[in-house]
């Protein structure tokens, strides 16, 4: 079982329907007379193959009914649905969407993949996934750790940024904290994703791999600032950013082939790792302003490492 939210929750029943007495439909219409005699609340409840579906069909009935949504009828039922209703599309989604003439779940399903990552990033292609069945993430129980997918770190900053410098600095204090993050889980990530959003709200995502799994701050940073020199007019201003992580893998599978003469880059990234990881127990004893690296530029008067007043830090895991 998986709570989301205050009043609902996912179920597991893969390979145990038959300890109820039938199928899915049957054991949630035992739920709903259960909760109704014992609680005198009425529920409604999804079934269907994947997440997101469930969800959906918990909400297209009301107050008290059972929806089974199965492969053979998910298109009938749900593509004529606004886009609205499904699950994670917020609102500057849904306004992206409406610019494109997406108005239903099947609209969304059907326009093109790759153009929705160009509009949307990770989550664009994600909720095309979505729309189109494709959901595949476990019902995680309550209490279970689970490592995530990706690990991003956004700022809105209250004044644009102007030239290579000013995103430099933004993007080396957005993979700092990323990098903190991936430490923090035991994580180390083989990519990197770079987000970038102008004054008139219009996004730009651009991904990488990188040669060599890391959790170190530089190595996040030189790559993300690649990927913006190579997609970003430089001279344009910049409204807010984002640096994620992605493909991470556990730190203790992380291992490199080396050769005869990647000694020294070896002993130099050691010292990298116990730097940072200095960095990190000051700031757990300190705060999380106490430190910042020596290559992140600082604004007169005020620490680069402090996020400026009037802005918007957005962080995220997948």
């Amino acid at each position: 079982m998986e709570p989301f939210g205050i009043d609902e929750s996912w179920l597991d029943v893969t390979g145990t329907l038959h300890l109820f007495g039938g199928d899915g439909a049957a054991l949630a219409d035992r739920l709903r007379d259960e909760v109704r005699s014992q609680f005198g609340l009425t529920i409604s409840v999804g079934v269907s193959f994947n997440k997101v579906f469930a969800k959906l069909g918990s909400d297209y009935k009301k107050p008290d009914a059972t929806t089974v949504i199965t492969r053979e009828n998910f298109r009938k039922l749900l593509w004529p649905l606004p886009v609205t209703d499904l699950l994670y599309v917020g609102r500057a989604a849904a306004q992206t969407f409406q610019r494109f003439g997406i108005r239903t779940i099947g609209g969304l399903a059907a326009f093109d993949r790759e153009q929705l990552f160009q509009l949307l990033g990770k989550n664009g292609a994600q909720l095309h996934d979505f729309a189109s069945g494709e959901d595949r993430s476990p019902v995680a129980p309550a209490g279970q750790y689970t490592p995530p997918k990706s690990i991003g770190n956004g700022y809105t900053f209250p004044d644009d940024l102007q030239g290579r410098e000013e995103i430099r600095a933004g993007i080396a204090q957005l993979a700092d904290q990323v990098a903190a993050r991936l430490r923090r889980h035991g994580m180390k990530c083989q990519g990197i994703s770079l987000s970038i959003r102008d004054p008139n709200f219009q996004d730009i995502s651009r991904q990488t791999r990188l040669d060599l799994p890391t959790d170190l701050a530089r190595e996040l940073t030189r790559p993300a600032i690649e990927l913006a020199d190579i997609c970003w007019n430089m001279s344009s201003p910049v409204r807010a950013l984002t640096v994620t992580a992605i493909y991470l893998i556990p730190a203790d599978e992380a291992g490199a082939q080396l050769d005869l003469f990647s000694a020294d880059l070896d002993a130099k990234r050691r010292r990298l790792e116990r730097l940072e990881g200095a960095m990190d127990m000051i700031r757990a004893k300190y705060g999380p302003g106490a430190i910042a690296p020596a290559s992140t530029p600082r604004d007169p008067g005020q620490e680069r490492h402090a996020p400026p007043p009037g802005g918007h830090n957005t962080y995220t895991e997948s």
